[in-house]
């Protein structure tokens, strides 16, 4: 140890061995070796303590955002974030047949007058019905020039 990257090492096995390397940027680099030679970055730790990078995974209860704690996420729980764009699609991780009040709600205590819901209720006849409910009031509105409004009598909209 010493010099200008002072660092330690741990052998493992005895084939991998683990590093800690400090740098003169005041980061404390981790790094993992095998016998084969080959190094592998793992990690860094910037001068606050912050794990600013990991090259697999990274696991915590919870992560807030650096700018502003307001926002984090919780994913076993509540998450609160600015925005969420997705690439792919917004799926219930369960059946439609689950009584479990999945929906879209515009109220943060989950108030049905500002939602988009499965109401209540076991999954036999008559079913439960998707609710769209807005207290206020509901417009809708299609150009005429693409067949406008149109209601249909079963889920395939034929």
């Amino acid at each position: 140890m010493g010099g200008n990257n002072p660092s330690i090492g741990f052998q493992s096995t005895s084939s991998t061995w683990w590093y800690m390397l400090h740098h003169s940027s005041n980061n404390i680099n981790f790094y993992r070796r095998s016998t084969s030679g080959s190094w592998n970055h793992d990690g860094v730790w910037d001068s606050s303590g912050n794990l600013i990078w990991q090259g697999s995974s990274v696991r915590a209860p919870i992560f807030y955002n650096q700018n502003d704690t307001t926002y984090y996420l919780d994913a076993a729980s509540t998450s609160l974030f600015n925005t969420l764009r997705l690439a792919g699609s917004l799926q219930n991780n369960g059946s439609v047949s689950d009584d479990d009040g999945f929906g879209i709600f515009w109220d943060s205590g989950g108030s049905t007058a500002y939602a988009i819901y499965r109401e209540a209720g076991s999954w036999t006849y008559p079913y439960p019905d998707l609710r769209i409910a807005f207290h206020t009031g509901i417009k809708l509105g299609a150009n005429a020039g693409y067949n406008g409004i149109r209601f249909y009598n079963d889920y395939d909209m034929a």
